[in-house]
């Protein structure tokens, strides 16, 4: 989706604040205002994304895995809301192959969008290059 966005001139992208919908990234900022839906990507190390949730407290379901538990839902809530989602020591030493990859991959999008003239004519572009680097690292 990001590729189309920057690239053509349909569909029409709006943004949609982080209040909103976030990545997975925002468990590892401040944790200040949670956002109502969070896209986890790149981070499941091999597992699902539910099993990967539930590493960090995001669990909804009774042991059958498939009746609803309501007090888990609201347990996650109140964690968000105070930022407290524990999620271990973080350093580049201990980052997953795909959230090394992605820290990676915005280091090199931001020093070549502040290169004068060649960021803002490689821009429509550097989605695509994104995914080119992250399947083929």
């Amino acid at each position: 989706m990001i590729h189309q966005c920057h690239t053509w001139k349909e569909p029409k992208c709006k943004f949609i604040s982080h209040k909103v919908a976030h990545s997975w990234e925002w468990m590892y900022t401040n944790q200040k205002n949670p956002p109502s839906i969070m896209q986890l990507d790149c981070e499941t190390d091999g597992g699902s994304k539910l099993q990967e949730l539930a590493k960090f407290g995001f669990y909804f379901t009774e042991k059958d895995g498939r009746t609803c538990k309501p007090e888990a839902v609201k347990i996650a809530q109140k964690l968000m809301e105070d930022g407290k989602i524990e999620i271990g020591h973080v350093s580049w030493l201990n980052l997953s192959w795909g959230r090394f990859q992605f820290r990676v991959y915005w280091w090199i999008v931001d020093c070549i969008l502040w290169l004068p003239y060649l960021g803002k004519f490689v821009h429509p572009y550097l989605p695509l290059v994104g995914y080119i680097l992250m399947f083929t690292m």
